[in-house]
């Protein structure tokens, strides 16, 4: 149905006395004309509160564009002469607002001749501006609601509460039925609707919609309708659509949620299931259109339940509509103990869709995160929900994956908590320099990157076992040997190391990247002995800066590294070409040379210091020199840990090998928090800061690494 407002516009043409001050843009004499203007509304526009035609805006335009004459409706007269010639009328009413329940706007215009002597009538159709928006509320609504309902029509994609309140959106709220109008924004082409109602039974309940492509002028209808056959549901959403150019109507179906209640217990409320002693628990679905799919949801699993292949759940079909799942012992084995949200997804053939969540609480071990570990330590805490008041002990095992268990009693905790904590076991002995010392006990305690199980028993009977994998540890800064340009490679660039450093000085071949068979990647570290002023400069690798002036070289032990998990033993590749003594004389504080035979040397050191250790060696006495095998400390601060390697004959063969340095532990129990705790030493002659050793001893290192 066409909505417009007819303004009758009559122009009379004819010869008076009476002159005219305005020129007309295209009359070809000086003959004026009378006009006389009415304007009329259909009255289904109109109505007691509001009457566009009140508020009116008549402009008229001659031929050339340029503005004659405009009136409102207290000035609009009742005769106008004009000149005969071309005009154009244009025709406002009412007001334009972003949204109103009386206010309206509409528009027209008309092109028009006054003639000499003749009487011209014009109609101008003004068209409504506004997207109309009426919406009423069936009897079964307010029977189910009461007075507790409403819906908003916003002019925009999507509805949000926030805009809406703001203002930043034109919107309306109706709470009966009733007619809107809508001045949409610019670009804007979509009504959103949203119902929001509070049933007595089933809380609130929202539905919105959307329709799209709505056009200027055009009226959408919209109809909300209880369902009696699903109480506490909008059943469907009709919208009906009248346009100044077209009549048509779009219905858009809103098939309400399925419904899922739980049978003998309450959903919202923590459910605890102990396998044998609870019942089943049931779950009752009813759709308004057949059921398509229900998935059952728990941890990272989900299941779908029509297809009756997953155990533990049962499907009891009444009718197409109406179906009962049922969960039992067997869809809860083997889950870890703890709170295990289940869903349960409903979708009906029409589209629908509902969603429930229950929360089980399910007896026995609870699952191992990374804070119930400590890495450093070597410690863990297992914990199990214990829900069965008749149970007496709990006990927990753990072990390496496929290693031999070991047992602990649990502690109740309280809040049927059960906790036992395992901590790494240490072997004591005393090394060569007489200095006691600790290594951990394989398969005890929790190292960095290892697989583990753990298990719990409720009064003797294992109720549940987990595996999972301790956090990896860390990586030694270019371990990989594999950056050309790290500061050990290059001549006097160990000043300012942030890692590793070298004595390349002096003589710049005691520290190369080169390549070798065996090597991990593309490259490795080459150490090689060189002469320097006639004495042996030994090759070296360290994590030390180094400072060479005055024909002597000084390097500063120590590096900054941030421990978060206590390593057992050092892993590398090496191949080392070793011989006899041939530079320097042997003396008896050279210990590990006694019999002649050169020994290259590997090492690495976890300390606890504030400032690094400096040695200094030149062409006289060495000065600094010490050895992490025998002190427990320096001025600097404690040594936590060693690990060493002497290395007196040649690799066989010309590839790298693989070795893994074991770490002896002074403090089994301190982790290192001081500014420098890392240092790592590689050098061709391990009395190399004497000058004495092999001048021709090479070693290549590569891929270093903890091993936890």
């Amino acid at each position: 149905m066409k909505k417009y407002i007819t303004a009758a516009l009559l122009f009379c043409a004819a010869l008076t006395a009476a002159c005219s001050k305005e020129t007309a843009g295209s009359a070809d004499t000086g003959d004026t004309g009378a006009l006389e203007m009415r304007v009329s509304a259909t009255r289904a526009e109109a109505d007691g509160e509001y009457d566009p035609l009140q508020r009116l805006a008549v402009r008229i335009y001659r031929a050339s564009g340029e503005l004659l004459r405009q009136y409102t409706a207290e000035t609009l007269p009742s005769r106008l002469e004009l000149l005969a010639g071309e005009y154009r009328v244009e025709v406002d009413a009412g007001e334009a607002v972003p949204a109103s329940f009386t206010k309206r706007f509409y528009k027209g215009e008309k092109t028009f001749t006054v003639a000499a002597g003749q009487t011209t009538v014009a109609e101008v159709e003004c068209k409504r501006q506004n997207v109309v928006a009426e919406v009423k509320f069936d009897a079964t609504v307010s029977a189910a609601f009461g007075e507790n309902f409403h819906a908003w029509v916003v002019a925009a994609d999507a509805f949000d509460e926030g805009q809406v309140q703001q203002g930043g959106v034109p919107a309306l709220n109706y709470t009966a039925d009733g007619t809107g109008y809508f001045t949409m924004p610019e670009g804007a082409t979509t009504l959103t609707t949203r119902f929001e109602g509070t049933h007595p039974d089933r809380g609130v309940i929202v539905r919105e919609a959307r329709f799209e492509g709505v056009q200027t002028g055009g009226k959408y209808s919209v109809s909300f309708r209880f369902s009696k056959d699903l109480p506490g549901f909008i059943e469907c959403f009709v919208v009906k659509v009248d346009t100044s150019t077209d009549d048509y109507d779009d219905t858009f179906p809103f098939s309400p949620e399925p419904s899922i209640e739980s049978d003998g217990f309450d959903m919202d409320q923590p459910q605890d299931f102990i396998p044998g002693t609870t019942s089943p628990k049931r779950y009752m679905i009813t759709t308004m259109a057949a059921v398509k799919s229900v998935v059952i949801g728990i941890g990272d699993d989900s299941y779908e339940a029509l297809n009756g292949t997953t155990e533990g759940v049962e499907v009891t079909r009444e009718s197409d509509l109406s179906l009962t799942v049922t969960l039992s012992d067997a869809f809860f084995a083997g889950r870890p103990g703890g709170s295990h949200p289940v869903s349960i997804r409903v979708t009906d053939s029409a589209g629908a869709e509902a969603t429930a969540i229950s929360e089980y609480r399910l007896q026995g071990l609870l699952p191992i995160e990374k804070t119930d570990y400590n890495l450093w330590t070597n410690s863990l805490t297992l914990r199990a929900l214990v829900l069965d008041p008749n149970v007496t002990t709990a006990t927990f095992g753990l072990r390496v994956k496929d290693g031999e268990w070991s047992d602990a009693d649990g502690v109740n905790a309280g809040e049927g908590i059960y906790t036992a904590t395992f901590t790494a076991q240490w072997k004591e002995s005393v090394n060569a320099a007489g200095l006691t010392v600790h290594t951990p006990v394989a398969g005890t305690g929790v190292f960095a990157g290892n697989s583990y199980e753990a298990r719990a028993a409720l009064d003797g009977e294992t109720v549940s076992s987990a595996e999972f994998q301790a956090a990896a540890g860390q990586v030694i800064p270019d371990g990989d040997m594999e950056s050309g340009s790290l500061p050990c490679f290059g001549k006097s660039t160990s000043e300012s190391t942030t890692f590793w450093g070298s004595g390349n000085a002096a003589t710049s071949g005691l520290c190369a990247q080169s390549t070798k068979p065996g090597m991990g990647g593309s490259y490795c570290a080459k150490l090689e002995s060189q002469s320097a002023f006639g004495l042996l400069a030994a090759g070296n690798l360290f994590s030390a800066t180094f400072r060479f002036a005055s024909l002597s070289g000084t390097a500063s032990f120590g590096m900054p590294y941030q421990w978060t998990a206590r390593p057992t033993a050092l892993r590398l590749k090496y191949h080392a070409t070793v011989g006899a003594v041939n530079k320097g004389t042997v003396t008896e504080e050279h210990e590990y040379i006694q019999d002649g035979q050169d020994r290259s040397r590997i090492f690495a050191v976890i300390v606890d210091w504030n400032s690094r250790h400096a040695t200094v060696a030149g062409m006289g006495s060495p000065t600094g020199v010490w050895d992490p095998a025998k002190t427990a400390e320096t001025a600097e601060g404690p040594v936590i840990a060693y690990g060493s390697l002497l290395i007196g004959e040649t690799t066989p063969g010309d590839a790298m090998t693989t070795v893994e340095i074991p770490i002896e532990y002074y403090d089994r129990t301190t982790k290192p928090t001081g500014a420098y705790t890392l240092i790592i030493s590689c050098t061709t002659s391990a009395y190399g800061d004497f000058k004495v050793g092999c001048l021709g001893n090479v070693m290549y290192v590569d891929d270093f690494e903890w091993v936890y």
